[in-house]
């Protein structure tokens, strides 16, 4: 069986497997390096569904990411406020491109190979009183390997905390817990459940937001912290540019001079207005290359159902 790798995203496919949900597609979230846990708005649907408890009107984002190899992401999400909440529904896909299957001598058993996985989600969060909020997500899991196929249904609870005085925001989430509905394997893979905390603050005399976050995987017992600052470039702050550092550096050093030094890295811009958004997010994996995310989103409504 082939193995493809996603460096700095915790595993690989058909190994630890599940990588890709570590990886963020939008591109607000990559230039950031994923440090999104207490962030708010519709893209909190698959990151702390808590958040989804702040929108006030109905959104949606269309993202591209170009990852390393012949890898390839893309993701569709809209949201909405509903049941004084708010609602998000998303579908990821992942390709990664045709590749040889070898045993385990190296020997070539088919060329050709393809491996698609995609998941749909769907989640809510609602206010609970106090700045508090609570939410959930469920996601349904499929992988398709060649003629294989497996399925795993995962569920993530988060909550947050809003201090508005001190223009401070608290998450906490537990993701990806859940049930393997079919698998082609006799044992069925670890689920990649975790253990996330986050906070966000935006800074009283700068034009500044930091985010930052730490996760614990309890499928290799590892720890990831994620830095993440959104700079607003103007003072009606629809011009940002945003920058990222992790942990993950520790693990992508490739003795490849100049490249490793932005290892762990990321950064990218945005624009704003009233109905639109664009943004453009690159994180750097040392000398292995780049990935390039693209994300488009617009404002259909402004009512509150």
């Amino acid at each position: 069986m082939a193995l493809v790798a996603l460096p700095g995203s915790g595993g690989l496919f058909g190994a630890t497997g599940y990588s890709a949900l570590q990886q963020p597609v939008n591109a607000r979230a990559v230039a950031m390096n994923g440090a999104y846990i207490a962030d708010d708005g519709g893209t909190s649907l698959f990151w702390n569904p808590a958040g989804l408890s702040q929108l006030t009107q109905t959104v949606g984002d269309v993202s591209y990411e170009k990852h390393l190899l012949d890898v390839d992401g893309a993701e569709l999400e809209i949201s909405m406020p509903l049941w004084n909440g708010g609602f998000g529904f998303g579908l990821d896909l992942w390709t990664y491109g045709a590749f040889d299957q070898r045993d385990n001598q190296g020997n070539v058993l088919g060329s050709g190979t393809s491996a698609v996985e995609f998941w749909l989600t769907a989640g809510y969060g609602r206010e609970l009183g106090n700045n508090n909020s609570l939410g959930v997500n469920t996601q349904l899991f499929v992988r398709n390997f060649d003629s294989k196929k497996s399925s795993v249904l995962f569920w993530t609870i988060g909550w947050q905390r809003l201090f508005p005085d001190q223009r401070l925001r608290v998450g906490i989430v537990a993701s990806h817990w859940g049930t393997t509905l079919s698998s082609w394997q006799e044992t069925p893979e670890k689920l990649p459940r975790q253990l996330s905390a986050g906070v966000s603050k935006r800074l009283m005399y700068l034009p500044l937001e930091l985010h930052l976050d730490v996760r614990y995987s309890l499928l290799d017992n590892g720890v990831r912290g994620m830095l993440g600052g959104e700079f607003s470039i103007t003072e009606n702050r629809n011009l940002f540019l945003r920058l990222g550092l992790s942990t993950d550096r520790l693990d992508q050093i490739t003795h490849v001079v100049g490249a490793d030094f932005l290892a762990g890295g990321s950064f990218g811009f945005g624009f704003r207005n009233d109905l639109i958004s664009i943004d453009y997010g690159a994180q750097t994996f040392g000398g292995a290359g780049m990935i390039h995310a693209f994300t488009l989103s617009s404002v259909f409504s402004m009512e509150k159902f």
